[in-house]
């Protein structure tokens, strides 16, 4: 294999200052491995997009054309439930991919080399007994807010606690992203996520704004142009969540912990990694 050498040496300069800017890197440098993170997205979301569609095309649709008011009402009240069970599974393969997928963007941000497929499996090995323990808050953060849609008649008040519990949504995604560099305990992790998420507000804000508007693909009335938004999501909007997110903390984690506890890995992968 031929390769072409650079047309100028490499020098310090050509290191990203901060995390925002190597965020911004990553699509000039890495566009396959972009492409990589969402294609394995996306594979691993199929359990997820199969039972949206078997539970929509499957058994809703066909039961609305036989069943009328409450008693329709019941079926699709009674399904959900059920389907909850199936979607927490598939968020299993969610979470594993995440798990994998947390040690490559780590590695990239570190500036160190990446081997998609064995650097995957070895971040699952790492990762999955961590990120179990934030699938199972993730799919309880789920279930109870399926739960109080289906128990409470005023949607206003039905949004208003399903938003609160989405709250926790930011804790438990600087929580994963600690877990890619410390071992504390899932106690110790997410009352650090509080504080945290307390250090930038506004951009913690922002981020969950986006999780927010991810979650209103549901309020899609057209079941194919739902799961046509969710097959745009796994591939191309969570690789960009999902990257932008962890760079984020790890700008945090930098400022607040790194810098004072962890100066072997401050600013590892900025052009300050070498400025020290």
């Amino acid at each position: 294999m031929k390769f072409r050498p650079a047309k100028k040496e490499f020098s310090l300069d050509d290191l990203p200052e901060t995390r925002g800017k190597q965020f911004l890197d990553f699509f000039k440098t890495r566009p396959l491995l972009f492409l990589q993170i969402g294609f394995l997205l996306l594979l691993f979301a199929i359990p997820f997009l199969t039972t949206f569609l078997i539970k929509y095309y499957g058994i809703l649709l066909p039961a609305s054309k036989t069943m009328e008011g409450d008693e329709y009402i019941s079926f699709f009240k009674t399904t959900t439930l059920v389907f909850d069970a199936f979607y927490i599974l598939s968020f299993f393969f969610l979470f594993l991919s995440l798990s994998g997928l947390g040690r490559i963007i780590r590695q990239w941000a570190w500036g160190e080399g990446i081997y998609f497929w064995h650097d995957f499996k070895k971040g699952v090995k790492q990762n999955i007994r961590s990120y179990s323990l934030y699938w199972i808050a993730f799919s309880l953060l789920f279930f109870l807010s399926d739960l109080l849609s289906l128990l409470l008649s005023n949607r206003i008040v039905s949004y208003f606690l399903t938003g609160f519990l989405l709250l926790f949504l930011p804790l438990i995604m600087m929580g994963m992203s600690q877990s890619l560099f410390y071992t504390n305990s899932f106690g110790k992790t997410l009352s650090n996520s509080f504080f945290y998420c307390l250090k930038k507000p506004l951009i913690t804000f922002v981020f969950l704004l986006l999780s927010y508007a991810i979650l209103c693909l549901t309020l899609i009335n057209q079941i194919m142009i739902e799961a046509l938004c969710f097959l745009f999501l796994f591939l191309l909007i969570l690789p960009l969540f999902i990257c932008g997110w962890h760079q984020f903390s790890l700008s945090i984690f930098d400022e607040y912990t790194n810098k004072r506890f962890y100066p072997n890995i401050y600013q590892k992968g900025l052009r300050g990694e070498f400025l020290k």
